[in-house]
């Protein structure tokens, strides 16, 4: 502090603000350390949400909220284009394509059962029904 009351912090040869000196092999190496880690607990995670029927079908109701397997082209009441309708549109359908293609890449077999169980095209086909005195 100085004369006038006004609080001057104190040198500090490192840096506080949370930079990590790409000179620094040690920070280096924390960093790809902490980069792999998140990447191995995401996956895990989204592994374990696939692994469970409740959260496939979660999953599923998301992607079809953001209408991921369809294209929409918007109009107004008079039928004229809205372009940025359209366009917001994308975007919901881009982000949840992205979400799908992460989780297909973390677990397939999920995804598959997420669409076995899910999906109205991939309906097995049920057998015919038996009609009575057959």
């Amino acid at each position: 502090m100085n004369d006038d009351g006004i609080l001057i912090p104190a040198e500090d040869n490192e840096p506080d603000d949370g930079t990590i000196s790409v000179a620094d092999p040690a920070a280096a190496q924390e960093r790809e350390s902490r980069r792999k880690r998140e990447i191995r607990e995401g996956d895990e995670f989204w592994t374990a949400v696939l692994a469970s029927p409740v959260g496939r079908r979660e999953i599923w109701a998301f992607l079809q909220s953001c209408r991921v397997f369809e294209e929409r082209f918007a109009c107004g009441p008079s039928g004229n284009p809205q372009p940025e309708a359209t366009w917001y549109h994308a975007g919901e359908r881009d982000t949840a394509q992205r979400l799908y293609r992460s989780l297909f890449r973390i677990s397939r077999d999920g995804v598959g059962k997420m669409h076995d169980e899910c999906d109205p095209a991939f309906a097995k086909p049920q057998p015919p029904r038996r009609k009575k005195g057959d």
